[in-house]
């Protein structure tokens, strides 16, 4: 018989009881902050009584737990009342001026972190996750406003260790993900806010690089670590690898800001973003090891790295640019949108590749800025993200026939940007046999890679190379005889291709083409054979 659900008026004890430990501690704290109390008490004897009323409070609240039953709740209510004050007391013996009796801070952040050890250790024993996250946020507060920086990269490094041997004994996965958004943001705090609490974003600090890098490249490993080999039920499919995009994402983008603010330039922070995106690429292999989803993790590092090769490339070779920047942005969003679901998130990465679309265009046909890089790379990204749109139906029986908007936006997005960059690099000649190859080439890419949105749309651009061959631009000049033959060869081909596949989508819809593409070469013969015949003989 399933347990019935609690009445209201328990739920709402309970919320009392809530509310009155936090009461507690906010009237605590007004007491031994009035003048008169201090005065009585002096700093040492103030902080002395405050510690131990937090551990009579603690033993209180432990032997109500033991009672069971109504006490248990109650119990551990309190009990994490005391903590908190109990980690106040530590952060205000050197923290709050007025009450400072620590005059080392390397001494106050070792105090402030035996109190998690404490308090983790607590939540293991009591099997509570919730006591586990209030210990571990407190920690992360705590080192962040620690100005010793050794010592709080490595104290947040411990954290995240511990928080990932919880993941793997218990399956604590909102603990594991606070301790990486606490460890990434520690160091983010650290990079951006000078030592006068100012907001710092260019290299007038001499920030070193390679510590902040090992700390990063330690933190990533931890938690890829974990990601590999956890077996936690609630960690399986779109969490687990929304957490390893995450993960991918935290370390490549603080390793390009943390060489920024170092001082290297556009072409360092881009070898930064290649060297992790080979880093992605290594660790696809050894996610082979992971006992839960192995080829969706294998995947997922192996399009991550590849992406971040490719924008690893383009910033090495162009510099860092409006369109490059939302380029990378895209792919982020975009990845944890397809392995989280959010919809906010998916939102977001649409328009981000909208407008890294519309400014790599303007960058490649107005500036001419590498245009070969920028329009194939920025296409290579938009298709990676169109793989990954297609996660949720990857593997349903019906995936050849699931159309999926998003990726079919993505597709498109790519293709404007190669024909953009090939009208823009290439003669009127050359254009029209490039664009026919290029099609081509994306829909025998079908055999490789399950795209089933690409090879339809793909054929925009071998329509796009009839166009040009069939209506020309007034130049003066006509084509060369070997423009139009490619372009015929390669309509012949994929019009007998069309009708004898069964590796994509097919319907309807390829007999109307069949139809255009047959009309095409009654047109694309007829423009080969018209400038050799005289009149009489046409």
């Amino acid at each position: 018989i399933p347990a019935s659900p609690p009445s209201f008026e328990f739920q709402f004890g309970r919320w009392l009881t809530r509310m009155g430990a936090l009461f507690g501690v906010i009237a605590l704290a007004l007491i031994f902050a009035l003048p008169k109390v201090q005065a009585l008490l002096g700093h040492a004897g103030l902080l002395a009584l405050s510690a131990a009323a937090s551990l009579g409070v603690v033993i209180l609240g432990e032997r109500f737990e033991r009672k069971g039953g109504a006490s248990l709740f109650f119990g551990r209510t309190i009990t994490a009342m005391a903590l908190a004050w109990l980690y106040l007391t530590a952060y205000a013996a050197h923290f709050y001026e007025p009450l400072r009796v620590i005059g080392s801070p390397l001494v106050a952040g070792l105090l402030l972190l035996l109190w998690s050890i404490y308090v983790l250790r607590l939540a293991e024993r009591k099997k509570s996750q919730i006591l586990g996250l209030f210990a571990i946020t407190l920690a992360y507060v705590g080192t962040a406003i620690n100005p010793v920086g050794s010592f709080t990269m490595a104290a947040d490094l411990i954290l995240a260790a511990t928080a990932m041997v919880f993941l793997l004994r218990n399956g604590w996965t909102a603990l594991s993900t606070f301790s990486l958004i606490g460890t990434y943001l520690a160091l983010l705090r650290r990079l951006v806010i000078d030592e006068n609490g100012e907001l710092v974003l260019d290299t007038s600090r001499t920030l070193p690089f390679w510590p902040h890098a090992v700390y990063l490249i330690g933190a990533w490993l931890i938690f890829t670590t974990a990601v590999i080999l956890t077996t936690a039920p609630a960690f399986r499919g779109g969490k687990r690898l929304a957490f390893l995009s995450l993960n991918n994402g935290a370390l490549a983008g603080l390793l390009a800001l943390t060489a920024y603010i170092a001082g290297y330039g556009a072409s360092a922070i881009g070898w930064t973003l290649l060297d992790a995106g080979l880093v992605f690429l290594i660790t696809s292999r050894f996610a082979a090891f992971a006992q839960i989803e192995p080829v969706d993790v294998m995947g997922a590092y192996a399009a991550q790295g590849l992406a971040l090769v490719t924008a690893g490339v383009i910033v090495v070779y162009t510099g860092i640019t409006r369109g490059v920047l939302l380029l990378i942005e895209t792919f982020f969003l975009g990845a944890a949108a397809a392995f989280s679901g959010d919809r906010i998130l998916a939102i977001s990465g649409y328009v981000a590749a909208f407008f890294a679309t519309l400014f790599l265009i303007w960058e490649i046909a107005v500036t001419a800025h590498h245009p070969w890089l920028l329009g194939f790379g920025g296409a290579a990204v938009m298709l990676i993200n169109a793989w990954s749109s297609r996660g949720e139906v990857r593997h349903s029986p019906n995936a050849r026939d699931t159309v999926v908007l998003s990726t079919s936006g993505y597709c498109v997005l790519a293709l404007g940007l190669i024909f953009t960059a090939l009208s823009t690099e290439l003669s009127d000649s050359v254009l029209p046999p490039a664009l026919a190859l290029v099609a081509l080439a994306l829909t025998f890419s079908i055999y490789y890679v399950s795209l089933f949105e690409l090879p339809p749309l793909a054929q925009t651009l071998l329509l796009a190379a009839q166009a040009l061959v069939l209506f020309p631009a007034e130049t003066g000049e006509e084509l060369p005889w070997w423009s139009t033959a490619w372009v015929a060869a390669v309509t012949l081909l994929l019009v007998t291709w069309w009708s004898r596949q069964r590796v994509t989508r097919s319907g309807p819809w390829t007999t109307v083409l069949a139809f255009v593409y047959a009309l095409a070469l009654v047109g694309l013969a007829t423009q080969a054979v018209h400038p050799y015949l005289d009149a009489q003989g046409w």
